[in-house]
């Protein structure tokens, strides 16, 4: 769920954005206006969990973030061969993308769709989308 206290007020959002990006919470070039591309990223995941999980098991999948573990490891061992190897992808984004999976899918979204990604977080949104490479 999108948090309204922070997106409330312009002007606090634009200063708490420059402080995690100071603190290397966020990406640099994060601003106000393009977050709307992280919490996309959380909506493509749960498009993603209805059309590649049962009824039954979605909840569980996107409480647990196992849908995003699951696109991060395979976009991994495209670009890396290595199923791990997205963990530090995902430390050289942000630390908040390192935090938890489905945050980092999140932040591949906002870093590609600002034209700020690399054939990382392509290749996440490609699975995503269900685009072939």
């Amino acid at each position: 769920a999108i948090n309204f206290s922070f997106y409330s007020d312009p002007d606090r959002l634009k200063k708490n954005v420059q402080n995690y990006i100071r603190k290397g919470v966020y990406a640099a070039g994060t601003t106000g206006s393009t977050i709307i591309y992280h919490e996309l990223g959380h909506m493509l995941d749960g498009i993603y969990i209805t059309k590649n999980y049962p009824v039954k098991d979605r909840e569980r999948v996107w409480d647990n973030g196992i849908s995003a573990t699951r696109i991060l490891k395979e976009a991994s061992m495209s670009c890396y061969g290595d199923n791990v190897a997205y963990k530090d992808a995902l430390k050289s984004i942000s630390g908040y993308a390192a935090s938890r999976d489905d945050e980092g899918l999140a932040e591949c979204c906002h870093m590609e769709f600002t034209d700020r990604g690399n054939e990382f977080t392509n290749t996440v949104v490609s699975i995503l989308l269900g685009k072939k490479r």
